[in-house]
C-alpha cells in the first residue's frame, strides 16, 4: 500500500468512528495544543515560543486533563481525535507526532 493509500484509509477509518461516536451521542470537542504550563507526566515535552508575548508554550502529550475538565464542567459523552507530540524514540512506526482518539463519558455513580 503506497502512502497516499494509507492517508486515504486512515481518513476513512477516522470518519466512521466518528460517525459512530456521534450515532451514540458523543459530542466531538477540540481542545489546545499549546499550553502555558508543562504536562504533569514526567517526560521531556516540545515547547515553542510565542514572541509577541515572550512566552514559552509546551505542546501537549495528551489531551485527557482538558477533556476531563469539559466533563466535570457538565459535557455528559466527549471525544476528540487529537494531535499530540512526544519526543521518543522514531522508528518505522513511532513518531513525535501521532493522531490519538480520547473518549470520555460522565460516570453515574447509584447509591441504594
Amino acid at each position: 500500500m503506497n502512502k497516499l493509500e494509507v492517508l486515504k484509509n486512515s481518513a476513512i477509518i477516522e470518519n466512521k468512528i466518528r460517525y459512530m461516536l456521534i450515532e451514540q451521542n458523543y459530542v466531538e470537542v477540540r481542545t489546545p495544543i499549546m499550553y502555558s504550563y508543562p504536562d504533569i507526566a514526567p517526560i521531556e515535552q516540545f515547547y515553542s515560543y510565542f514572541p509577541t508575548q515572550k512566552e514559552k508554550l509546551y505542546m501537549r502529550i495528551a489531551p485527557t486533563e482538558c477533556l476531563k475538565r469539559l466533563i466535570f464542567e457538565g459535557m455528559d459523552s466527549i471525544f476528540e481525535f487529537s494531535v499530540n507530540f512526544r519526543p521518543d524514540e522514531i522508528d518505522a512506526s513511532h513518531l513525535p507526532e501521532f493522531v490519538s482518539l480520547e473518549i470520555m463519558k460522565k460516570m453515574r455513580v447509584f447509591m441504594t
